[in-house]
């Protein structure tokens, strides 16, 4: 098994790489190879609208035996997300290892991720330069 820093290197790389008309695929590819190594059921990108009032998933890969969801995550309110985008604005990682275990500061998300069956979450802010 390649180890995590192989695989980043291996996505950066690969992105680096990629030209325009290619990057979505090399994207979703990317996605895919994450989720493989990471044995988990769905690993996805949003992206904000302009003013960062809304989100929406704008990439998912799924495993096998697990119900894309991206068609109903579109134009959500942030709003919904209180303490996850305060720790965004941060700039920090939010790794959540058991959902059940979120405090009521975190009701919003908890309630969101366990209504989609979600039992740990891990967030990384990405930035990218139009």
């Amino acid at each position: 098994m390649e180890s995590y820093q192989t695989v980043v290197h291996k996505i950066s790389r690969n992105i680096i790489n990629s030209n325009y008309n290619d990057l979505c695929a090399t994207i979703q590819s990317s996605l895919e190879i994450i989720g493989e190594l990471s044995n988990v059921d769905r690993v996805y990108i949003f992206s904000f609208n302009e003013d960062k009032t809304k989100m929406s998933n704008t990439y998912e890969w799924c495993s096998q035996h697990t119900e894309p969801a991206k068609s109903d995550l579109q134009d959500m309110d942030v709003d919904i997300f209180p303490w996850w985008m305060s720790q965004l604005k941060k700039d920090k990682v939010i790794n959540v290892y058991e959902v059940s275990k979120m405090s009521f500061k975190q009701k919003n998300e908890k309630s969101i991720l366990e209504m989609q069956n979600i039992k740990s979450v891990l967030v990384v802010p990405m930035y990218a330069q139009k």
